[in-house]
């Protein structure tokens, strides 16, 4: 089944209307792989002659589903996709094109960002000048911010989940590990209008993940964390932009740690 990540309709209204396509029906899977990581790994794609997305060049993650926690882990990240995909496309955030689940492997069509990682850059480059580095972290802040804004804390920010587009913009990607804060009975209260203050003020979140070295305190401290976590990895993704190295002795910054953006 494939669900279009573009339109409105839910995931189920989704399921239901493409219950027989193939990924294969649609795109050409090459043997080039984009990245590969703990749980999926990242191909390039053809869209077929004809298609929805024409003759384009796609990144495809392909997650298999080998027991119920990576299925379930799957689906949740599916759910935060296309709440991501209902807002008008925010020009800091990976486009998701559309998504074909079978019982045994998922496959996500991503936009193919062509630029590289920020990870990338810094490896090259050393560091960034300052004008350069205020354009970079206030376009990713953006992106946080238009998150953050549909209840939903990314928990994994690091250089290799920075990617650029042709055009040098940079995008947020990788919700692997990203949870939505009102979708639960555990979920905190909301203000008035639909507002995301619990974001900032109930401690919704407690497992352990992300990444040494970009994660906050209180993630390491298992007391309960919200979305300031994510301000937190900006904060020291911001200081090895500028200074070309790591605030704190565990923050990996060696060729040893990359990792495709996309995973």
């Amino acid at each position: 089944m494939v669900l279009d990540g573009v339109g409105n309709a839910s995931i189920e209204e989704a399921q239901q209307s493409h219950a027989n396509s193939s990924i294969h029906d649609r795109y050409d899977l090459m043997q080039h792989r984009l990245g590969r990581g703990q749980f999926a790994e990242v191909r390039l794609a053809l869209a077929h002659e004809g298609g929805s997305h024409g003759r384009n060049r796609v990144a495809v993650k392909v997650m298999a589903k080998v027991d119920a926690a990576r299925e379930k882990r799957i689906a949740k990240e599916i759910a935060i996709l296309h709440r991501i995909n209902r807002m008008q496309q925010h020009p800091n955030l990976v486009r998701m094109l559309e998504i074909f689940d079978t019982d045994t492997e998922c496959f996500i069509v991503l936009e193919l960002l062509s630029g590289g990682s920020l990870l990338d850059l810094l490896q090259k480059r050393g560091r960034l000048p300052e004008s350069e580095c205020r354009t970079t972290v206030r376009q990713i802040a953006s992106g946080l911010k238009a998150v953050h804004d549909l209840g939903i804390v990314h928990r994994d920010l690091k250089p290799e989940n920075i990617l650029f587009d042709a055009d040098g913009v940079a995008k947020l990607v990788d919700f692997g590990f990203a949870k939505a804060f009102n979708t639960g009975p555990d979920s905190p209260p909301t203000g008035g209008g639909g507002s995301t203050d619990g974001l900032w003020t109930h401690r919704f979140a407690s497992s352990p993940c992300g990444t040494p070295g970009f994660v906050a305190p209180e993630v390491l401290k298992h007391t309960g964390y919200n979305c300031a976590v994510d301000m937190w990895s900006l904060g020291v993704i911001t200081f090895m932009s500028l200074y070309g190295q790591a605030p704190f002795s565990d923050t990996p910054s060696s060729p040893k740690f990359a990792s495709s953006g996309y995973e």
